[in-house]
């Protein structure tokens, strides 16, 4: 049987309790100055992909708008909301991505 299989879980006929494991989190070995810091993180996007991200932010926040609009001005149920905020949503993780360059 492959180590950290069923057998260490059970013997034959009898339950066995599992293996100590150690906790992998438990020491931290790297000096305070080698952490990144969000502040060092590089751009990873150029002039264009900000463009398109801010590009689809604007064309998901238009769909989301005219969305709801139909929803309300029909007088449709709220739950048909859903779909205009699932576009709000995307509006604004594009639009913050653009922000940030990431």
């Amino acid at each position: 049987m492959c180590p950290g299989g069923f057998a260490q879980w059970a013997a034959p006929g009898v339950l066995a309790a599992p293996t100590a494991q150690r906790d992998i989190g438990a020491t931290m070995d790297r000096p305070a100055q080698e952490v990144q810091t969000a502040s060092a993180c590089l751009p990873n996007i150029g002039r264009r992909g900000r463009l398109l991200r801010m590009a689809g932010a604007v064309v998901a926040l238009g769909f989301g708008l005219v969305g709801a609009a139909q929803v309300i001005v029909a007088r449709r149920p709220e739950a048909e909301l859903f779909g205009p905020a699932v576009l709000f949503f995307v509006a604004a993780l594009a639009w913050f991505q653009a922000r940030e360059k990431t």
